[in-house]
């Protein structure tokens, strides 16, 4: 894990990690999770999707938070880099129920895009869980092969039923 602190709200980049200096390769504003902890309205923490680290080149997510003055605007953002491999590691090791189950864990967006799974190599392309484990949803002679439920509340999709 790499914890870093950026100051961007003035126009100032300052950039610091535990073992190097990256300064001017960097601009955090210019980043999804910066973007996103800065959003209007969001004063928790955000978790990106698995993306490649510009600068370790291994998958990563990344938590990050909105860091507010005194006055309430944001002075900041503070984030934490997470080795996706070392999620990914645990969760495909996981046992469920029996030799034939297996976990897979869902990116933060709600849209059901994977963040691992299985047997999954290309974690740039947008995979849907859906697509994953149903397909298209018909098999070769275009009969219906399973039905998918969902229901909705406050924000979160729930998977209610497969047939």
């Amino acid at each position: 894990m790499t914890g870093y602190l950026e100051w961007g709200a003035d126009g100032v980049c300052d950039s610091w990690d535990e073992t190097t200096y990256i300064g001017d390769r960097f601009e955090p504003r210019c980043r999804l999770w910066y973007q996103d902890a800065t959003e209007t309205g969001n004063t928790g923490v955000i978790f990106t999707n698995p993306y490649v680290d510009a600068d370790s080149e291994k998958l990563a997510m990344s938590a990050a938070a909105p860091v507010f003055n005194l006055a309430g605007t944001v002075a900041a953002v503070v984030g934490l880099d997470v080795d996706a491999g070392d999620i990914e590691g645990s969760i495909k090791d996981l046992t469920v129920t029996d030799d034939d189950g297996y976990a897979y864990l869902l990116a933060p967006g709600g849209d059901g895009q994977v963040a691992v799974y299985r047997d999954l190599s290309d974690y740039g392309g947008v995979n849907s869980i859906l697509d994953l484990e149903f397909g298209d949803g018909v098999d070769e002679n275009g009969e219906e092969k399973s039905k998918v439920s969902w229901s909705c509340h406050r924000d979160l999709r729930r998977l209610l039923g497969l047939r």
